[in-house]
């Protein structure tokens, strides 16, 4: 008999790009033009020094206007348009930058965390997970009778 992971390519695709949307929310504030970007310890982010007098100017060079006010880790958009789902498969499924790797480091050393080794994402997206793993499983879990499982 084989056997089949609960969490399977199915539940991945399911949730993938909700995730990806979620995060790039929550990091960014791409529904509130940057006004409600928090860090990855669900902190706003501080005020900017060097750069905050050109940002809330709106006058840098290939600078979003739109984020001008804000908080948000976005100056050019180039970081938050590179945030994307790279690839799903059976065992989970990535996504990130891989042009502006350099640009999340320097962020990290400004106080603007938005990853790191030991924290991946926000704990609003991990609840977010968590909770559509749960439903998954009780639904797939739900299918299977007259079986006896050990656990």
């Amino acid at each position: 008999m084989r056997r089949r992971k609960v969490l399977d390519l199915a539940f991945f695709k399911k949730i993938n790009q909700e995730v990806v949307n979620r995060y790039r929310t929550h990091t960014f504030g791409t529904t509130s033009n940057g006004m409600k970007a928090m860090d990855i310890d669900d902190r706003e982010y501080p005020d900017y020094k060097d750069l905050g007098v050109s940002k809330s100017r709106g006058t840098g060079r290939r600078q979003r206007s739109s984020y001008k006010l804000s908080k948000a880790p976005v100056f050019s958009g180039d970081l938050l348009n590179d945030f994307q789902l790279r690839k799903t498969n059976s065992g989970g499924f990535s996504f990130g930058t891989v042009a502006w790797g350099s640009k999340v480091k320097s962020l990290a050393n400004l106080g603007r965390e938005i990853s790191r080794e030991n924290k991946a994402l926000p704990t609003k997206v991990g609840n977010y997970i968590m909770k559509e793993a749960d439903k998954y499983v009780n639904k797939e879990l739900g299918k299977i009778k007259g079986r006896t499982f050990n656990i």
